[in-house]
């Protein structure tokens, strides 16, 4: 008879199972048990006191928590135990929980939005010009006349113009009420500080650039450049600095764009560093980083993904295989190439294949699979 057949019999299982799992988690040679002994000898113990204060937690009975609000094991992701031996539920929680302290902290100061915004905007240069290299022009705080009508930046390589927004605002969290909570994220995401209202900016300039043959601009919001839009595509590009889920990689479900306009591409930072990270890894130049961006746009309404780094993958490996309802549906892979990259940084051996698919694809090719994982 099962064991199990009786809610009784299934407790006390659970019960032996949560005790062997209590010996586990305190065994010193387990990787993910901190121990403040340790911790002392590295750093100051007034910090070391300070940081298990704010970013640990005592099992016992808690409040109930609806799916909307925070979890508190990722703001406090070391559980407590026993007296100076501590659990890490999940690595990355560390590191988040550490972000949103500090950024929920000096958010309160004045003039952080401003540093903020002027710092995340630095940041995407640094990457851009990495990804573009020196034969790309980079133009900053574009404006249409004088001092008026700003975009973040523009950049001009070969026959392409790419029209730059960015944007350091953070993700609407999700609401009790479903459809209130619908509401609030559509709004924000198309507002002045979400993906819909840059993309509506990127827009405008690439409207008025297609004006005439050329149009003046200013660089620097008064410096004037004239610009040529004769025999070049314009693309509209959205960089966040916080990743806004499925929303970021396929915007079909909330943008509409108009007759004859392009979807964006649109990216948080920490995945445009990591793409990065791979077209180097890759020996790739900025004609192949382009020629990803030209997919993403022109497929973007039938990409089914949760990973931009999976997208890119599976661009390189010519993976795409068209699924019902004429989409692209790509699985989550779990392991991926920039695991491998990260890996070999740290001097660590990392077993995965990789292979470029022989014939790269084009914009006209039918996309099938033709590599296997």
């Amino acid at each position: 008879m099962n064991k199990c057949a009786d809610p009784e019999s299934l407790l006390r299982l659970l019960g032996d199972r949560i005790s062997s799992d209590d010996s586990y988690m305190s065994k010193p040679t387990n990787p993910h048990t901190v121990r403040k002994s340790d911790l002392v000898r590295r750093f100051d113990a007034k910090k070391v006191e300070a940081f298990l204060r704010l970013f640990s937690v005592k099992r016992g009975r808690k409040d109930f928590c609806y799916y909307t609000d925070a979890n508190p094991m990722t703001r406090r992701p070391l559980v407590e135990l026993s007296e100076g031996a501590f659990f890490l539920t999940f690595r990355p929680w560390i590191i988040e929980a550490i972000y949103d302290f500090l950024n929920d902290t000096i958010s309160r100061v004045d003039s952080f939005a401003h540093k903020k915004g002027a710092a995340v905007e630095e940041m995407a240069f640094d990457l851009l010009h990495k990804a573009f290299g020196d034969e790309a022009k980079y133009y900053r705080n574009v404006c249409e006349a004088p001092k008026t009508n700003e975009h973040d930046m523009l950049i001009t390589y070969g026959n392409y113009i790419f029209v730059v927004e960015i944007k350091g605002s953070k993700v609407r969290p999700p609401a009790f009420n479903p459809e209130k909570s619908y509401t609030a994220v559509r709004d924000h995401f198309c507002g002045s500080n979400g993906i819909g209202g840059a993309y509506q900016q990127a827009i405008k300039l690439k409207k008025f650039i297609e004006l005439a043959p050329a149009v003046t601009l200013y660089a620097e919001h008064k410096n004037p450049f004239v610009l040529s839009s004769v025999n070049k595509r314009i693309i509209p590009i959205v960089l966040t600095l916080e990743f806004f889920g499925s929303l970021e990689i396929n915007t079909s479900d909330l943008i509409e764009p108009e007759e004859g306009q392009p979807y964006p591409w649109a990216c948080c930072l920490d995945d445009l560093e990591n793409l990065i990270r791979v077209n180097e890894y890759l020996s790739k130049d900025p004609d192949e980083f382009i020629r990803y961006i030209n997919f993403r746009v022109k497929h973007h309404s039938m990409i089914l993904a949760s990973d931009e780094l999976e997208i890119q993958e599976s661009f390189y490996n010519n993976a795409f295989k068209r699924h019902a309802f004429d989409r692209y549906i790509l699985c989550p892979m779990g392991n991926l190439l920039i695991d491998k990259i990260y890996f070999e940084e740290k001097g660590v051996p990392y077993d995965y294949k990789f292979s470029i698919s022989v014939e790269p694809i084009t914009d006209t090719q039918e996309y099938e699979t033709t590599w296997q994982r």
